[in-house]
C-alpha cells in the first residue's frame, strides 16, 4: 500500500525536525506510520475451513475490491464446507468511534 501524499507530508515534516537522538526520531517515525495505517480503511478475508479446524485471516487490503479479487484468485476453498468472509479491519482503539 503506497503512502498517500498527505501521509508522506506528515512523515517528511517529522523527519525534517531537529533532533539530537536518532533512536527517538526512528521511534517517532515508526509510531507515526503505524498511526497513519490504523486510520486507513483496510479489509481482511477470513477463510473458515471446518474440515481442517482452522480460520485463516489474509490481508490487509486497502480496498474491498482488492480483497474480493484476491480471494477469487488465491484464497481458494479447501472443500465444500470452506467459506470466506470479508471484514473491515479496525484498530482496537477505533472500535468505539
Amino acid at each position: 500500500m503506497p503512502a498517500k501524499p498527505s501521509e508522506l507530508k506528515k512523515l517528511i515534516d517529522l523527519l525534517e525536525q531537529e533532533a539530537d537522538n536518532v533512536e527517538f526520531v526512528a521511534k517517532a517515525a515508526w509510531s507515526l506510520v503505524e498511526d497513519l495505517l490504523n486510520q486507513r480503511q483496510r479489509y481482511v478475508v477470513f477463510a473458515v475451513h471446518p474440515s481442517l479446524n482452522i480460520v485463516q485471516a489474509v490481508g490487509p487490503y486497502d480496498t474491498l475490491e482488492k480483497a474480493k479479487r484476491d480471494y477469487a484468485k488465491r484464497i481458494a476453498a479447501y472443500d465444500k464446507l470452506s467459506r470466506a468472509h470479508l471484514a473491515l479491519l479496525r484498530h482496537p482503539n477505533s472500535i468505539t468511534e
